[in-house]
Formats: structure tokens, C-alpha cells, sequence
């Protein structure tokens, strides 16, 4: 974080430069984003009984006190393929089997949307509308992808429509084939 907290943000980005990004040709690795969680969510994360909590995205080797460091996780984004997006449509096979529900934008397509939406079908539908209480906002239906919601303004189905559409040429969910990219 910036030594001034005036400063502060909700977002903070710092670029660091090792030299050897150049080398490799990648300056993926030179950015780091931390997010102010007390910013973000003072609710749920009150500074004045937490603390100040950062996560930090991709920091410089030596950027973090060694003692202020909770835990360290590596995580990647998901890789879509044609399979993985047809299993998608079996994932109510096995939702809240065993006590275990799944939920998260690799549900969808990875947008936040298709997180939010996850979640919202699970506590909505079948036993967690009972267990959590919760009503579909604006007589969504959660277990229809949003296109086909009768109660979605036409414009919004057909602006989803369109990204399906894209989506699925893109993932080959079509034609069963993961199209070759070229590297740039």
C-alpha cells in the first residue's frame, strides 16, 4: 500500500520491474493489485476489529512482511474446453449430494454474472429456497439460462443471446471443438 493512506484506495496497483520481463518478453508478472478488504467490505471486515486486511495479486518477491502474511495460494483460471462446458449442464446431477454444493463463475462462462447466478440457483431452487429462505428477485427463474427467462426484457435476452452465441463458437460447444488461436 502506498506509505501515505490518504492514498489508499479500494484497488491499488504497483508495477515492478525486475529487468527480466524484458528478456522473457512478458510484463505479466510486473503488476501487483491489492485489494483493500476493509474498503471493500466494512460490513463484514470492520478495521476497527480486524485490522487492516489487504490481498494482495501477484506482489514482489520481499514486498510483504514475512509476519503479516496469512497464507500463500496459487490460483489459475479455468480452462474452458467443449467438455467442460457440456458438463457444466450436469452439474444438477450431483448439486447438494453428500452435502457438498458448487458454486462460482466456472459454473458459466467465468463472468461474475454467471457466479452471482450459480449462487442465487442454489439458494433458490429445490431444498435451499427451504433452507435459505430466499425468493428469485424480479421472477427470474434461476434454473433457465437467462435467455430464457419470459420475464427478462427483450433487448437483455437478445444482448445474452448474442454472447451465448459468441461463447459457444469460441469453447466449439457446437461442434464439439476447441478452435486452434494462433500465438501472437
Amino acid at each position: 500500500m502506498p506509505k501515505e493512506r490518504n492514498c489508499w484506495t479500494a484497488w491499488n496497483y504497483l508495477i515492478h520491474d525486475s529487468g527480466e520481463a524484458y528478456e522473457k518478453g512478458s510484463l505479466e508478472d510486473t503488476v501487483c493489485l491489492t485489494y483493500w478488504m476493509n474498503r471493500l467490505q466494512p460490513d463484514t471486515l470492520p478495521e476497527s476489529v480486524h485490522g487492516p486486511v489487504f490481498v494482495s495479486l501477484n506482489p514482489p518477491d520481499n514486498a510483504i512482511f514475512p509476519k503479516d502474511i496469512i497464507g500463500r495460494w496459487t490460483y489459475h483460471h479455468p480452462v474452458y474446453s467443449a467438455e467442460s462446458v457440456a458438463a457444466q449442464d450436469k452439474i444438477s446431477e450431483i448439486q447438494t449430494k453428500g452435502r457438498m454444493s458448487f458454486v462460482g463463475a466456472w459454473t458459466g462462462y467465468g463472468f461474475h454474472e454467471d457466479g452471482f447466478r450459480s449462487a442465487l440457483r442454489l439458494m433458490t431452487v429445490g431444498a435451499g429456497e427451504k433452507v435459505f429462505g430466499v425468493k428469485c428477485p424480479l421472477g427470474m427463474d434461476p434454473r433457465l439460462p437467462s435467455t430464457e427467462s419470459s420475464r427478462t426484457p427483450l433487448a437483455v435476452r437478445v444482448s445474452i443471446g448474442v454472447v451465448n452465441w459468441f461463447v459457444k463458437r469460441i469453447f466449439g460447444k457446437e461442434n464439439n471443438q476447441v478452435p486452434n488461436r494462433a500465438k501472437a
